[in-house]
């Protein structure tokens, strides 16, 4: 997710199921910055809810990354 965008565009919510943990397992590069510090460290007032239907996102990705055609970043 992009927090900062988040902030910046004074959104009230982040709603997510997938963790960087998860991405990072099926090759994703991700920085392993999580929400919650990006939002100590920015002082945002924007509430985190993570984990929501958290194995289907999982789930998903699984099948993403197995297409021939699927590129990880």
């Amino acid at each position: 997710m992009c927090f900062s965008a988040i902030h910046w565009a004074d959104a009230d919510m982040i709603v997510y199921g997938a963790s960087i943990e998860d991405a990072a397992a099926l090759g994703f590069r991700e920085l392993r910055i999580s929400n919650y510090k990006m939002k100590e460290l920015g002082g945002s007032r924007v509430e985190i809810l993570d984990g929501i239907l958290k194995e289907e996102c999982v789930k998903m990705m699984k099948e993403w990354s197995k297409r021939k055609d699927a590129k990880t970043y």
